[in-house]
Parts: structure tokens; C-alpha cells; sequence
């Protein structure tokens, strides 16, 4: 009889350790609204390049249908991984937008062959991505995914 009040007592300890540590790990877990809104950035910017690219692809060839599946689930696995705190998502994130920055450039010289809802919408994307770059960089994001990141393992 008294093992069993030993065991439940136990079990009893384990659970509550369990629980604070939960408790714990929830207020690391806490995305901060900064996160939030960049991934709200981002994907109103991955929804922009979904209508372009539609736009664009020449569905006729097969190799396009898992091409725009394979940006789809990019797009997508960045804003998870980002969302989940993963740090190299984070900077993952500010390398795609620094390399869409990069050939700005270029398409500003190409500028006179694109319709005015396409300068637009590319307007529209570089807004929005370089917002969720912005607002990974800001001190509230970055000290939260410094946290997840020593807490890892």
C-alpha cells in the first residue's frame, strides 16, 4: 500500500514538473507581434508573386506545374519556420529579400516593357518583403529568436 502513495507521489511531482516547465517554454514560445507581422508581410508578398508568376509561366510546358509547387512550398516553409522561432529561417528570410533587392536594378532598366499594374504590384512586393525584413531585424525579433535558439535541444 504505501508504494502506491510512493508512486503516486511521484508521478504526482512529475507532473507538476512537467506542467511548470510547459509553462516555461510557452513564454520562450510567445511570438512576439513583430514576428507576426512579418510573416504577414511576407506572405502578402508571396501571394503578389503567385498572381506574377501565373501571370507569367507558360503553363503549356509540364516543367512549370512542379516549379510553382516547389516556390509554393518555399514560400510557405519560410513563413513557418520563421513563425516556429528557427533562426536560420530568420535568416533565411533576410537572404531572399537582400538577393530580390539585388535585381531591382536590373528590372528598373527594364522598366518601359512592364505594364503599369505590374510596376505596381513589383512596387507592392518590394514594400512588403522589405518590411518583414525590417521587422525581423527589430530588437523584439531578434532577441526572441536568440532565446528560442539557445533553448534548442
Amino acid at each position: 500500500m504505501q508504494s502506491h502513495a510512493l508512486a503516486g507521489e511521484i508521478t504526482e511531482r512529475g507532473t507538476l514538473a512537467y506542467i511548470e516547465r510547459m509553462q516555461s517554454s510557452r513564454d520562450l514560445s510567445a511570438c512576439p507581434s513583430t514576428v507576426k507581422a512579418s510573416v504577414v508581410f511576407w506572405l502578402a508578398g508571396c501571394t503578389l508573386n503567385v498572381l506574377r508568376v501565373v501571370r507569367e509561366f507558360d503553363w503549356s510546358d509540364w516543367v512549370m506545374y512542379p516549379t510553382f509547387s516547389v516556390l509554393i512550398a518555399l514560400w510557405l516553409s519560410v513563413a513557418w519556420f520563421v513563425w516556429r522561432g528557427k533562426r536560420w529561417a530568420q535568416w533565411l528570410l533576410l537572404g531572399l529579400v537582400a538577393f530580390g533587392m539585388l535585381l531591382l536594378p536590373r528590372q528598373a532598366l527594364r522598366l518601359s516593357e512592364f505594364s503599369t499594374s505590374e510596376i505596381v504590384m513589383a512596387g507592392m512586393l518590394v514594400v512588403f518583403h522589405v518590411t518583414a525584413a525590417w521587422l525581423l531585424l527589430t530588437d523584439s525579433a531578434t532577441n526572441w529568436f536568440r532565446k528560442k535558439s539557445r533553448n534548442v535541444g
